[in-house]
């Protein structure tokens, strides 16, 4: 867990040049959803290039591959061992699947798939959910924590521009 000063820098310093942003989960199953809650909220940033992935990030390989990033950073919910709507920016090889809770596909398997051809810049940056159930909304706390990312998005976008 970063506190927002820590994880504006550390992003500072990874979404540089060509940047893909995968917004990862299930819009029916409450914080799953908060990847692609995030990446609707700044897909008109410049300097972003943001793809919803919804439930299936793999249905979209060819499309992030064809896109040649410098940088992928995957958002999604992870069991970050924190509170509700906690971040962290983390490295594929700091998962297991035990961390993701409710996806069908393997994320460990689809990063090592596009570690093929994106090098070693691909991130997660994971957010605590709260509740992952059918029928539930987005927690309060998760909602703040997009608010507050969208923050330090728009602001890095008008450094990069």
């Amino acid at each position: 867990m970063m506190n927002e000063i820590n994880l504006k820098c550390e992003l500072e310093k990874i979404l540089k040049g060509k940047v893909v942003i995968l917004g990862i989960g299930n819009p029916f199953k409450g914080d799953d959803a908060v990847g692609i809650a995030f990446v609707d909220k700044i897909e008109n940033l410049n300097n972003f290039d943001c793809i919803n992935t919804g439930l299936f990030p793999e249905n979209y390989t060819g499309e992030i591959i064809s896109k040649k990033p410098d940088t992928l950073l995957i958002v999604d919910a992870v069991n970050i061992n924190g509170n509700p709507g906690d971040v962290a920016l983390l490295q594929p090889e700091q998962l297991n699947d035990k961390n993701f809770d409710s996806h069908r596909t393997s994320i460990s398997l689809f990063v090592k798939y596009l570690k093929n051809f994106i090098d070693d810049n691909i991130y997660i940056l994971g957010i605590q959910p709260k509740i992952i159930s059918f029928g539930n909304q987005l927690s309060e706390e998760v909602k703040e924590s997009i608010n507050n990312l969208e923050k330090i998005f728009t602001d890095i976008s008008k450094l990069n521009n």
